[in-house]
């Protein structure tokens, strides 16, 4: 990538040198994914180093700042040079075409920004400091281009080392410039945080395992700020017939399982997306049996499941669950059994219902004396399979193929040429397959019950909460 990077900024350099009217051609061609290669030839332009071009690109790539402390290092590997020396004066002419290839990218950059912002309505509120930052890098260029010429021309001792010291006294001051947010890829680094542990207690004994649980409170079958009876919940509960079974069902195969802390989404972004964790996914089933007339309650507590089946559901390599797990929030722990970790134990949230007992079906036709059960949606069946890594299987390699790419001229993006060449492999293969066959596969297997379960999809260790 970085010899790409190379090629690149040799062929600015030498359009710059070559001329105002040089690099609009080259950026031009360019930007619609063009093979430099013609236009070089066309206009007779002699290709710089491309291994020292390499180098100023690593600097540049980060804006004009990076240009800016690439001549700065420059100017010090100038000054210790003999005056006589006639890399002198070619290291100078590098460094200022450094800055000017630095300078196209720039405007082309700034360019397409501003263009996208006035099409949007968006004001960049970064661009009179990108703008004063680009006006002082103008004034540095310009004495610089003078002095590289006069030197080359006259590689005079005296003048070469009056150069060398006013070059560093110029940029001394542009060692620090002001940082310009949001103008360039902020550099990003995810703490590791200390795994959180299931709190132990206080315990509760819940509503359905009580016998003394007694009928629903108003505040069960009422709408609530969490659970409200949306257009989106009243229209979804009646589509599915006011059946309590019916919406469990809906819940549990049709919005997929998302692993995060807390409540993130209300019941209609719930049922928009189609996913959620298990705090959202009880809002949306409450807000429904609610909605339905029927008594609904959350459940907190402490539930295990078995390290296999946690594995599928969070689409990770078993011995990644309790790192997906810490990053996701949520309190775990693993259980060693036999010197293995065999299973988890973790906080999860879930939801007590008071339905018919007939069957533990909940259909509002059934008349049989009703009884409080739990509803633990979120903890479902999935399908994983890892992504086979669909390169290797290819036997593409990284580096032929980008050199390739750099060499072949058309309209197609790279990602799409990629695409296109893995599809034909693996359509050429005995059976034929497809690029997306490849994985990974995560799919909800959770199947239509027909009736409210018994008890919980995992062992309930021990519950924390009700309300």
């Amino acid at each position: 990538m970085m010899r790409a990077a190379g090629l690149l900024f040799a062929v600015l350099w030498t359009a710059s040198a070559a001329g105002a009217d040089a690099a609009p051609a080259v950026l031009d061609r360019l930007l619609h994914g063009e093979d430099l290669g013609a236009l070089v030839a066309e206009r007779g332009l002699p290709l710089v180093d491309p291994a020292k071009a390499a180098t100023a690109a690593s600097a540049a790539a980060g804006g004009t700042s990076g240009a800016v402390h690439a001549l700065w290092q420059d100017a010090l590997r100038l000054s210790t040079l003999m005056p006589a020396d006639p890399g002198f004066a070619q290291g100078l002419r590098d460094a200022v075409r450094a800055v000017e290839a630095a300078d196209l990218l720039l405007d082309a950059r700034l360019s397409q920004v501003k263009t996208l912002a006035a099409e949007r309505g968006v004001a960049i509120r970064a661009a009179p400091r990108i703008e004063a930052w680009r006006a002082r890098l103008d004034e540095l260029q310009r004495p610089l281009r003078e002095s590289a010429s006069a030197v080359e021309a006259r590689p005079d001792p005296v003048l070469a080392q009056r150069l060398a010291t006013a070059l560093r006294t110029v940029l001394a001051p542009m060692q620090s410039p002001p940082p310009i947010l949001a103008a360039g890829i902020l550099p990003n680094h995810r703490p590791r945080i200390a795994p959180g542990v299931p709190s132990s207690g206080p315990v509760i004994v819940p509503s359905y395992a009580r016998a003394d649980a007694g009928e629903p409170m108003p505040d069960d079958r009422a709408p609530s700020v969490d659970a409200g009876f949306s257009d989106a919940v009243l229209q979804q509960a009646a589509a599915l017939g006011h059946d309590a079974a019916r919406i469990f069902d809906f819940v549990r195969g049709q919005i997929d399982t998302q692993w995060y802390g807390g409540s993130m989404k209300a019941p209609d972004q719930v049922l928009h997306t189609r996913a959620g964790n298990d705090v959202d996914q009880a809002r949306l089933l409450i807000a429904m049996l609610r909605a339905s007339g029927v008594g609904a309650r959350y459940v907190r507590g402490v539930v295990r499941a078995p390290r296999a089946d946690l594995a599928r559901q969070l689409a990770v390599a078993e011995a990644k669950i309790e790192q997906a797990l810490r990053v996701a929030g949520i309190p775990a722990r693993p259980l060693v059994s036999g010197g293995t970790i065999t299973a988890f134990e973790f906080e999860h949230v879930w939801v007590s219902a008071f339905v018919p007992f007939g069957g533990y079906r909940g259909a509002a036709v059934d008349r049989s004396s009703p009884v409080w059960v739990p509803l633990m949606p979120a903890l479902k069946p999935y399908r994983f399979t890892p992504a086979s890594g669909a390169t290797t299987l290819a036997a593409l390699a990284a580096t032929a193929w980008i050199d390739a790419q750099l060499a072949t001229s058309g309209d197609a993006l790279p990602l799409a040429r990629l695409r296109a060449a893995l599809d034909a492999h693996f359509a050429a293969q005995l059976p034929p397959s497809t690029l997306e066959a490849q994985g990974p596969l995560h799919a909800n297997d959770a199947g239509v019950l027909g009736l409210l379960p018994a008890a919980t999809a995992h062992p309930v260790l021990r519950v924390l909460a009700e309300n």
